[in-house]
């Protein structure tokens, strides 16, 4: 990321098999994370959530979390930098992803 200071949002992919894990680990951007395929829990101080295709979780900067992947996952997330925007959520929370990437805010 530093290499990149001109970017806002980032994004990665990547394909997982089932009981795939990802240890717990915080980041320095804020991360919205998505699975458009599979079932993930997603794991925090705040919570625990399952999320089916039709959700996401948002992950505050500096939050510590871990996923797991009950099946096979094609996981998507997004990364936006901090300060990017005013008013982005400071907690954890769900939001809905329609068929067509809508997406909208859930507590």
């Amino acid at each position: 990321m530093a290499d990149e200071p001109f970017l806002v949002i980032r994004a990665a992919a990547s394909d997982l098999p089932g009981g795939a894990t990802i240890a717990p680990h915080a980041h320095d951007w804020h991360q919205l994370i998505y699975a458009s395929a599979g079932v993930m829990t997603v794991t925090t101080e705040a919570g625990s959530w399952v999320v089916p295709p039709n959700r996401a979780v948002w992950v505050p900067a500096g939050m510590r979390h871990a996923i797991r992947f009950a099946g096979h996952s094609h996981f998507r997330t997004l990364y936006l930098m901090p300060g990017w925007r005013e008013r982005l959520p400071v907690a954890c929370l769900v939001v809905a992803v329609s068929p067509r990437g809508r997406v909208e805010s859930r507590a």
